[in-house]
This record gives structure tokens, sequence and C-alpha cells, in this order.
């Protein structure tokens, strides 16, 4: 099969030779191995394509990519399906190359509804789009067009109108290829074919969102946003889906001061362009009905609504009332690390209180860190993967997405303990112990004949082994192995026999910790036995004391004692956890929800989520990421590091460390696993961002706000636009009951795109320091030209056909405002 990708040599690893050819007149030189279609991205020509996807093998399935190659015997050939050779000359918009992509258009069109207009893809669709630019601009044909039943649902989210598909096979690849699994796959054949879930069954897969993500046109649409908004309606914001702690990005578009949709950003380090469902629609919480939306404080008994200033007055007088050995802090694994550091502050510094935790597993060691070596991308490049004790399928779906990509590309599965993997397995063991044990006994390594590759569990013929010999021997091959684990398994000996093998980054011991952020709560230091940044107590005491005036280095209560029936604590601070077994005389809770604990509580303080405020997390191979602000606060909630620094003016400080940015530049200032960490570490390019992940690098761009320069990561967003001149956007408003204010610096999505032109010049800032964790989140997409200088090709010739510009009459106080790079 041809790759996608240049390719290696067996021995040395590098680059294959390089190759230069001819295309449109212009010399390019790239691998050998390298597709057309990629050697035209190199120079910025663009050919269509609807079945190639970069992260999918190439199938030839559709012919829209076809060139003119001369010298060739069939000179018409798929650019997405052929390799580059020596002296090749590809035309991609010559007389033969625009006659033959003309026809395959006109071809997929014979078929296809023309209800662009109720077609939930209209707007950010690449059939619409190419067609324009690359079909013929006339039909030939009046059949008849054949029809099926409209909208049938194919499982939880996912929606199928079959009668727009083009038979791309993109969503079905996928699930065989990516996923590996029984998800889709094509029923019938010829005339009669049509995308379906097997017969019987229904396409529940935990990544099914990503099949509506990569399909080309309207045939696949998400239950959950269908008919909700049109694409020019939404603003759009990177952000980080706290799902779990693997750290995937995500773009969060919103509309009218509500979450329409999220979708994936693709980092190829992290999250290789997917979601999981779980991620990809866990939003609707935080527009609930549910939410906690203004303080409460427990009068007679009874929890009633509080101002912000008497429900930190209560509270600040509750926490004074006890000795600091008495006072205690929990903190569950969503809270950010600019509040888990001031919830740090707050407790060893200001309260002079050791007793400070958040949830954590078995494999946590109180005498120093775990050598966690593995990142994420290791994954892909091992040689063995052993899954102990965990089951990723379950806790991290990205991990598992990972691991199967590590698996086609020859790595041996290795799985102690039944999970979700198992069925992938290469090898079944018993135990580290028994596997550890044959590794340390096995043989020389004596010489062989020929090895035929034996099928994989998956493929047919294939079977799990239980030969404990031979899984050893897969360890023996290479040090590139990855241990997956979880911190709820003893890990006994895992250290041990991963240096008796030799492994170094990024391949080695790889955690699946509890919550989205708890790596990043234990580096900012919200543990009971270490100070920030892994430092001894008694060592970190001087720094502290300077900085913060005073440091609690005594080691406090953990979260078991603080949590359990016997906890010794009489005030306590609970952020974003709901586990108390025995409630203290005072209690004061941060959260989104009114929990079983927090009906308890004497004060509730309501926190804003992520998509709420600007923060940043630390993902469990400890990369550390940014969360952009998409959405004013809800009701009266606040940021959990705006109540926290609140509360301790209430207990008489002041700290200097009032915004966001101020914060983590003292964690950069003072934590040593984030040497002059900065949010300008954030800012990121001018760029078109496409409405899909993958279009960055296979077709169309289209106006995304998460594509403008970010200069104030920290920045408050765009709030609701301003009145577009629509009546129907005018009626749907008030129909809402919506009253946008007036934001200086607010505009409207298509003006602001238009203005900027989404390519203006980057303040330049020191470059990050080499090999630092800071990532600014942003996917990596090249940039494209503006949306107002998007040009269609008709009948083959091409004409500028410039978007007209918003005009919108803005007040005085709505006039933009010059943002200025912070230091």
């Amino acid at each position: 099969m041809l790759q996608s990708r240049p390719r290696r040599q067996e021995n040395g690893g590098g680059l294959m030779s390089d190759v230069t050819l001819t295309i449109d007149g212009q010399p390019v030189t790239v691998a050998k191995g390298t597709l057309i279609v990629e050697a035209a991205r190199k120079l910025g020509i663009e050919i269509p394509v609807y079945c190639y996807h970069p992260k999918l093998a190439p199938v030839g399935a559709c012919r829209v990519c076809v060139v003119d190659v001369e010298n060739q015997r069939r000179p018409i050939m798929p650019a997405c399906a052929t390799e580059v050779m020596e002296g090749m000359v590809v035309h991609t918009r010559n007389a033969a190359a625009t006659r033959a992509r003309e026809g395959v258009i006109e071809l997929l069109l014979i078929n296809h509804p023309l209800d662009c207009p109720v077609c939930d893809r209209a707007g950010e669709c690449d059939l619409q789009d190419f067609t324009l630019r690359y079909g013929h601009g006339q039909s030939r044909f009046t059949e008849t067009k054949r029809h099926f039943e409209k909208s049938k649902q194919i499982g939880k989210e996912v929606i199928l109108d079959r009668e727009r598909c083009i038979m791309c096979m993109r969503c079905v690849r996928f699930c065989d290829e990516v996923a590996m699994e029984e998800g889709l796959t094509i029923i019938e054949r010829g005339t009669k074919s049509e995308i379906g879930p097997f017969p019987g069954r229904s396409f529940d897969s935990q990544f099914s969102g990503n099949t509506v993500e990569i399909c080309p046109v309207g045939a696949l649409t998400s239950r959950s946003y269908r008919f909700k908004s049109r694409p020019w309606e939404l603003q759009n914001y990177a952000s980080v889906c706290n799902g779990c702690a693997t750290g995937c990005n995500l773009t969060v578009d919103v509309r009218y001061y509500e979450v329409a949709r999220f979708r994936s950003r693709c980092n190829d380090a992290i999250d290789d362009g997917w979601l999981c469902d779980r991620g990809r629609y866990g939003y609707k919480f935080i527009s609930s009905p549910e939410r906690l939306k203004k303080p409460l404080v427990r009068k007679d008994g009874q929890l009633v609504e509080a101002t912000w200033a008497e429900a930190l007055e209560v509270a600040a007088a509750g926490l004074k009332k006890f000795p600091a050995d008495k006072v205690g802090a929990v903190a569950g694994p969503r809270l950010s690390n600019e509040g888990g550091w001031l919830l740090t502050r707050l407790m060893r510094g200001l309260l002079g209180s050791p007793n400070l935790d958040h949830r954590r597993g078995l494999a946590f060691r109180e005498g120093e860190p775990l050598k966690l070596t593995a990142k994420i991308e290791g994954l892909d490049t091992a040689t063995a993967i052993v899954v102990v004790g965990c089951d990723p399928t379950r806790t991290n779906p990205g991990i598992d997405l990972r691991i199967k990509k590590g698996l086609r590309r020859q790595a041996e599965l290795i799985c102690i303990g039944e999970n979700g993997l198992s069925g992938y397995a290469d090898y079944r063991v018993g135990s580290l112990a028994e596997l550890s044990e044959a590794y340390a006994n096995l043989p020389e390594e004596e010489k062989k004949g020929l090895n035929y590759p034996r099928p994989r569990p998956w493929e047919a013929g294939g079977s799990t082994s239980t030969d404990l010999e031979k899984a050893a021997k897969v360890l023996k091959k290479s040090n590139r192995v990855v241990f997956v684990f979880s911190e709820d398994h003893p890990v006994e000996g895992l250290e041990a026999l991963a240096e008796q093998i030799g492994v170094e980054a990024p391949h080695g011991l790889l955690m699946l910790v509890a919550g989205a952020n708890s790596v990043g709560l234990r580096e900012m230091g919200v543990l009971p036995v270490f100070a920030p940044g892994w430092q001894k107590l008694a060592e970190a005491k001087e720094a502290y004391s300077t900085a913060w005036g005073a440091f609690a280095s005594g080691e406090g209560a953990d979260y078991a004692a603080m949590t359990g029936s016997s906890n010794p604590l009489q005030a306590m601070v609970l952020v974003a956890e709901d586990k108390l077994e025995k409630k203290p005389e005072f209690l004061v809770v941060l959260d989104l929800f009114s929990s079983a604990i927090a009906k308890q509580a004497d004060v509730v303080l309501p926190a804003s989520s992520f998509v709420e405020q600007v923060m940043t997390m630390t993902n469990l191979d400890g990369t550390v990421q940014l969360c952009r602000q998409a959405l004013p606060p809800l009701g009266e909630s606040l940021p959990d590091w705006q109540i926290l620094y609140r509360l301790a003016e209430k207990l008489g400080q002041k700290w200097d460390t009032d915004t966001a940015a101020k914060i983590f530049a003292q964690i950069g200032s003072l934590n040593p696993l984030y040497p002059a960490a900065s949010y300008n570490d954030f800012q990121t390019e001018a760029a078109v961002h496409w409405s899909y992940p993958q279009q960055g690098k296979i077709g169309t761009p289209r106006a995304d706000l998460s594509g403008i320069p970010v200069h104030r990561p920290d920045a408050a967003p765009w709030m609701g636009a301003p009145d577009t001149g629509s009546k129907v956007e005018r009626v749907s408003r008030l129909l809402a009951g919506d009253q946008p204010p007036a934001v200086p610096g607010q505009l409207d999505p298509r003006q602001m795109a238009t203005r900027l032109s989404l390519v203006l010049p980057v303040v330049q800032d020191p470059p990050p320091v080499p090999g630092s964790r800071i990532t600014a989140s942003a996917g990596p997409q090249a940039p494209g030209p503006s949306p107002a200088n998007r040009y269609h090709a008709i009948g083959g010739g091409a004409r500028e056909l410039p978007l007209p510009a918003v005009q919108i009459k803005q007040t005085e106080a709505e006039q933009p405002v010059q943002e200025v790079t912070e230091a």
C-alpha cells in the first residue's frame, strides 16, 4: 500500500534519498515516497481531495485529485495515490487535468441532492467549494436522482443522510485503520452502495464523532449540533479538553453566550487530530440550569443566597477561628495550575497549614517522584508497549488510539491484566513480577534463520500468546519500550525493569492519572509532603517565605486522612472535590454544582468552568497547555483562582497576583519545573485555522477566530457580536432574550477576520527554552489566504470573488482598543 509520508531506511532510520520534480512549472525537492498532493502543497499549489486524508492510507477512490503527468502511458493520475519520481513533470491545471477533474465532479454530483440551504455542512463543505472552484459550472445530467430515507440515526451521536454521501470512505477507513473496530462499512455494491453500520448493529463507538468531522460533505452530521448554527455565526477559541489527563486540543465554538460544539484541533504530539466522544460532546454541563450561579451561606441551618462580600467574610471568619494545624484543603483534579498555585499559597503561606492534597493513587511515592520519561508521541515509535493493570480504553481513550497507532507501526503489545486492549494483545502475562523474572532469565541471543511474521491478533488467523519467554524476548529486541500504568495500580518493580531494559525518552513510564490536571496540581505543590516543583519542604522554605511572607514547611494530613471517616480537621476548603466522609465543624466548598457535600457546607462559592476562564493545565506526559476563555462566567460564578485571591483579601493579605498571567509568571519565577514561564510562551502566530482539523493540510481555509494571532492569551473573549443587519439574526436574538453589551474592542467575527486579514505580524518574543514542556495551544496548521480574498474557479478559469465586508455601526464605547503584550 502506498505511504502518505516519507519512508525511512530500515538500518539507519534516516530519510531515503530526495527527488526533484516539476509541478506547474515550479521545481520542488521532496523525500522519495512523498505523494504528488503533498509535494504540490509544499509549493502552495492546491489540489482538491475528498477521499485523501493525511492520517489515513491513500485509497484513490474519488479521483477528484487527478493531475496530468508527462511521459506516462496513462498520464491522468490521482495525485493522492501516486508517489513522486525523479524528473517527473506534473500539470495540475492544464486542459487535460482540468477537463478530467470537471468530469469527476460532474459524476459525483449526479445523485447528490441540491439541499445546501438546509444542509448542516453548508459554509464548511468541501463539495461546495471544490464544485465552485474546479467544477464545470453546468451539469449535463437531467435524470432523476436516487433517493433514500432521510436522516437515519445510526448511532447515539451520528446521523446519516445517505443521499449526500460521495463514497469517499473516509469514515469507513477511520473505523478500520485508526479506531481498529467494526464501526461503519460499505453495504451493497455498484450504484446501490451506501455507508452504514454492520447489519443489526448500531454505530456506538466512543470515537464516532471523528467520522462526522472528517466527512467532506453533509452525509454524516452530529445529533448535538444538527440545525443549531451556521459556521459564520460562531466565535472560535483554542482550548484543551478536560475530560481526562491526555490533554487533547480542541476548538470551542460559541454562539450567543452558549457553546455550540467542540471540535478537535490537531496536535500531533498529543491527540494526533482526534477526539473521543466523551470530550467532543461533554460540554452540555457548561450551560446546565443546575449550575451554581450565586454564593450560598448557611443561616439558621439553611443555605441561602448571599453577596460575594458576605460569603467571603463568613468563609474568612470561619477559617481564622481554628488553629492552623486543624485547617486543611483538598482539591479535585480539574483545578487549574493557577488555582492550585494560589491554593498552596493560601494554605502554606497565609494560613500556615501543611494540610493540603488532591486525588492521587497508589503509584505516588512519598520519597521521590517517579521517573516518568515517556511522552504520548513515544507510543508511535515504540517496539513494545506494556499495559500494566489499567484500561486506557475506558479512562484515556486518546491513549487507546495512540497505542493502536503504535501497533499498526509494528509495535508488539503485552497486556498484564484484563482491559479493553486485551483483544489486540500479542501476549497476555499474569503479573509484572513474572515478566521481570522471565526477562532476567533470558539466555544469550542465538543466531536465527528467517522469521516469518505471524498474523496479528486483530487479523484473520491471529491469536494472543501466553508464552512468557516470548513476551520477555519482545522487551529484549529494543529499548524503545513504553510501560502504560495507572496511578491506582501498585508499580513495585516497574522502574527497575525499565532501568534494566535501558529505556530513554520519549519511551519509558507513562502514568495514567486520575483527572485532567492531576500532574499540574502535584507540580504546584498541592501535596502534604512536597513543596511546588517536587522540592523538599525544608529546602524550599527560605525561597517561599521570602516571596509569600511565610511558608509552613511541616508535613500535613494526606487525601485519605482528610476525606476519610477519621478526619482530624476542624475546618476545610474543598475545591472541585465531592468526596468527604466526615464533615468538619466548618466547611467551605468551591464547585460548579451543588453536590451532596456542598449541601452540607457552611459556605458554597460558585466556580467557573474551564471555558469561562483563561487557565493552564499540565497533561499526563508533562506538557503544559493554555485554555483560552470562550465565555463570560455564568451568573456570578468566578474562576477558582479569583475566588482564592478574594478570600486571601478577606483574610488580611492583598496579593500582587491579581490576574492569571501574573500568577503564571510567579510560577515561572519560583517553581523549578516551570523556569521563566510566562503567558508569552503561548502566543500564536497569525494563521487561518480550518473548520476541521486536517484541512490545514488537505483543503479549504475558512474563517476561524482561533487563527487570529494571540498577543494577550488572558484577554477577555469576544462576547455577543453586535448586530450585523440580518433580520433573521435580530429575530433570533430577540427570541433568545439576548442583549449584547457594549464591550470595548468588540467586533463581529467576520469583520474581525476581514479587518485583521488573519495575517497580522506577531510580536517577536525570546524563543522558548530548549526542551521546555510549555507549548502554544494551537495545532500545526499552515497559514492560508484570508477569507475576504477567497477565490472560486468556475469552468477551469479562476476569478476573484471577495466576500462583502460586514458594516457595523459602533458606539464610541465599542471602538476597538489596542492590545499590548504583557512583559
